[in-house]
């Protein structure tokens, strides 16, 4: 992990299952990528997702989360 650098530009993934929900935010520091924060929560009923189903709206929560918390 790595402190931020407020004047580069900020990475994010995000990927989400049928129980859980997370999201890395990173960063390019001197030509090597470094983790700035992780987040991660278990959902409360895991519920299968269709396919095109809730995958996009539960990964925009996770990156959501991960800039606000």
């Amino acid at each position: 992990m790595a402190y931020p650098d407020f004047k580069q530009p900020f990475l994010h993934h995000a990927d989400a299952s049928d129980a859980t929900i997370m999201a890395v935010l990173g960063q390019v520091q001197e030509g090597t990528k470094h983790v700035i924060a992780y987040w991660s929560r278990k959902l409360r009923e895991i519920t299968p997702l269709p396919w095109g189903g809730q995958a996009s709206r539960l990964e925009m929560a996770a990156t959501r989360s991960i800039l606000i918390d």
